[in-house]
């Protein structure tokens, strides 16, 4: 079976497991962190509270992939790969791929659009295996790199909750060791109306797990007339101890950093 089988038209990543490093071993220095700039907004008044992204209602897959096509969010692929996407969320169709788990693999590859990632031949002409990622809670993997022990780390645009985006680790064989996974979230005690995220890329090294937040919003108002309400936005990196994925992450948000014109960092892409 041809990896072009798995779907018509694909964003694929490919990582070699020969000794290849997807970041350099030891530490780095990362800027402090920061929680997201909270804005207040003008809207007063009893009913339902303010939505200053005109988006209704929770944000579900297929609400985020039809706001990725119509380009009033940012996409892990090009239009037409986003639009084939769409009809298969649409259709409910996704192809049951089944292979031998124990074999050599040579090089794992991503299908983003049906959530699989491939073990194919060291000369990628042949495809030896396939592991569902979303049975591991990875919808939609962009980026697959291998570390020099020849783990696979895979970046998940979305964890499932579909609230943010994770990292995952998984062995030679394709067995899932380590999910780091962070979500959007308001503040306790207040009116949480919508809260999402997702992530592109991750990194690693011997110490330090980093999942890119290419975008989270968080709308949110207080509990108490006059209900005073908040826009939380967030772009990149949320960082954890290496292999320790229940440690809660350290969030980096670049969009608190400004330059001398007051333009913010945000959409941040891949590492």
């Amino acid at each position: 079976m041809r990896l072009s089988l798995a779907a018509a038209s694909l964003a694929v990543s490919v990582a070699l497991l020969a000794g290849c490093s997807s970041s350099s071993q030891g530490t780095s220095s990362l800027p402090g962190s920061g929680s997201g700039s909270s804005q207040p907004m003008s809207h007063q008044g009893k009913g339902n509270p303010f939505n200053p992204a005109g988006i209704k209602g929770k944000i579900d897959p297929m609400k985020l992939v039809k706001l990725q096509v119509a380009g009033k969010l940012p996409a892990p692929a090009v239009h037409k790969v986003m639009q084939n996407i769409l009809k298969t969320l649409e259709t409910k169709s996704r192809p049951n791929l089944k292979f031998h788990r124990n074999v050599s693999v040579g090089a794992w590859a991503l299908n983003n659009d049906y959530s699989y990632m491939l073990g194919l031949k060291k000369n990628l002409k042949k495809t030896v295996t396939a592991v569902n990622t979303e049975s591991n809670g990875c919808y939609y993997p962009v980026t697959v790199k291998a570390d020099s022990a020849s783990n696979a780390w895979v970046g998940c645009e979305y964890n499932s909750d579909f609230a943010g985006a994770q990292a995952q680790e998984y062995n030679s064989s394709g067995t899932v060791t380590n999910t780091y996974s962070w979500s959007a979230s308001c503040p306790p005690s207040t009116y949480c109306y919508e809260a999402f995220g997702y992530g592109f890329d991750q990194g690693e090294s011997t110490t330090t797990v980093v999942d890119g937040n290419t975008e989270s919003f968080v709308y949110y108002c207080e509990e108490t007339y006059p209900y005073s309400c908040f826009e939380d936005e967030g772009a990149g990196f949320f960082t954890w101890p290496r292999g320790n994925p229940s440690a809660t992450p350290t969030e980096i948000n670049l969009y608190d950093v400004t330059d001398s014109g007051n333009n913010v960092i945000y959409e941040v892409g891949y590492l």
